[in-house]
C-alpha cells in the first residue's frame, strides 16, 4: 500500500511529492502555503489492508494523524479532532475506513465544513486499492 501511494502522489503536484517523500522516509521538501493542508485518506481497504502502517510512516516523516480509533477508545468526537488537527497541522493522514461512497461523501463535508471554519484550503490525496 505504502508503494502505491508513492506512485499516486508522484503522478501529482507539489504535494504529491511531499506525500511521496513522506511515505519513503525522505525530507517533504514541497513548498506549501501557511493556509494549505494536504490530507491523505484510504478508501475501501479491509482491516489489516496496511492503512495503520502507512500512516504510521507518515507520521515518522512528521505527518499529524488523526485516528477514529483512539477517538472512539476516549469517547471523544472523531470529526472535532480532525478539525482541530487541520487547524495546526499542514499534513494530516485520515485514519478512519472509507467503506463505500457514503463514507467519502462524509469525508468531503467534514474537511469543506473545517474550510470555512479555518480559512484553509484543503487537498485531498485518495488512496485506493
Amino acid at each position: 500500500l505504502a508503494a502505491a501511494a508513492a506512485a499516486a502522489a508522484a503522478e501529482s503536484d507539489g504535494v504529491g511529492a511531499a506525500v511521496a517523500g513522506a511515505v519513503g522516509g525522505g525530507p517533504a521538501g514541497a513548498r506549501r502555503l501557511e493556509n494549505e493542508r494536504t490530507v491523505v485518506a484510504v478508501a475501501a481497504l479491509p482491516p489489516g489492508g496496511g492503512k495503520s502502517t502507512l500512516f504510521r510512516r507518515l507520521q515518522e516523516a512528521g505527518w499529524q494523524v488523526a485516528s477514529s480509533d483512539e477517538e472512539r477508545a476516549r469517547g471523544g468526537s472523531f470529526d472535532e479532532t480532525l478539525s482541530r488537527v487541520l487547524r495546526s497541522a499542514p499534513a494530516v493522514c485520515y485514519d478512519k475506513n472509507l467503506p463505500d461512497a457514503n463514507g467519502l461523501s462524509k469525508l468531503c463535508r467534514v474537511l469543506r465544513a473545517a474550510e470555512t471554519r479555518h480559512g484553509v484550503r484543503v487537498r485531498v490525496l485518495l488512496v485506493a486499492p
